[in-house]
């Protein structure tokens, strides 16, 4: 596997004269080994977004439909989500949570056979920032190429990008945050508890730790509590209860490693269980922004 570096036109062509040039980047798959490590990042990031848009949409009333929703509020929308909207706007029968998420693994599914049928005819897989592709028989288009790390294949899976920042928390206060942004209503609440300034933002969680064992998580955020973080914050939703229970762990473990250390935890969430999970102990205060809805 490859990631290969094209300068072209804003057309994607050569560029001819004095043309504008841009800088692409597109992911190349050349065997099965390829496709099988591309399938392992590919289907469990893109069934988050395709689960992470259904729970954004029946959030709101503001858009009637998913395709809908995902035209005016969609961010970094993979086209597997597009489709899969595309499907259920001509449904004519109610979709429950099993039946979509069916319907998101069978288009997962598609894709990578279709793959598999490129590459077994002797071809190359191109595939874009967007998650389009296509097959191509050489690669001598590339300016450069070089073999790309998990995590910067997860980056170009999930945003597009080739590099995802590291995990180097140097404040008082972190963000943790799944996604690219951090909810405006949140912040306003947090910002009456918090200095603004304090605050660092550790976007793209996910996909920035994809990789990590529990000592990678231990490392990082001790080095930040050497630095002078003691104050974490989040929001949840609560739907993703398996990634709070080892996050709720991940903090007891590095809380209870610094004994002299007075932390607060300030969190945002609507689900029971989860404000449940979190409560003020030993050198622990937890701060419930908004507690869950009776």
């Amino acid at each position: 596997m490859k990631i290969g570096k094209l300068v072209c036109n804003v057309y994607g062509h050569p560029i001819k004269g004095d043309e504008k040039s841009c800088t692409y980047f597109h992911l190349i798959l050349e065997d099965i080994d390829d496709i099988k490590r591309f399938k392992e990042l590919y289907e469990p990031i893109t069934a988050e977004k395709n689960i992470n848009a259904l729970f954004g949409f029946k959030s709101q009333s503001f858009r009637s439909t998913l395709m809908d929703y995902l035209v005016h509020e969609g961010r970094h929308t993979a086209p597997e989500t597009t489709l899969l909207a595309m499907k259920l706007k001509f449904k004519e029968t109610p979709t429950d949570l099993i039946e979509f998420c069916s319907m998101s693994d069978n288009i997962m599914n598609d894709k990578i056979q279709s793959f598999i049928k490129f590459v077994s005819q002797g071809n190359l897989i191109q595939i874009n920032h967007k998650g389009g592709y296509c097959y191509v028989d050489n690669t001598d288009k590339y300016e450069s190429k070089f073999v790309p790390t998990d995590k910067q294949i997860a980056s170009f899976i999930n945003y597009g990008k080739v590099d995802s920042e590291s995990l180097d928390i140097s404040s008082k206060a972190i963000i943790i945050e799944n996604g690219e942004y951090v909810e405006s209503t949140f912040l306003n609440k947090l910002y009456k508890h918090v200095k603004k300034e304090e605050i660092q933002v550790l976007n793209n969680f996910k996909t920035r730790t994809i990789g990590f064992k529990d000592k990678d998580y231990i490392e990082a955020f001790q080095k930040g509590i050497d630095k002078g973080m003691k104050v974490i914050c989040f929001e949840t939703t609560g739907q993703d209860y398996h990634n709070i229970l080892k996050l709720h762990s991940l903090l007891m473990t590095i809380i209870s490693m610094n004994p002299k250390i007075k932390f607060k935890v300030y969190m945002q969430t609507y689900d029971k269980k989860t404000s449940d999970l979190f409560e003020s102990k030993n050198n622990l205060t937890v701060v419930k922004i908004e507690k869950y809805n009776k």
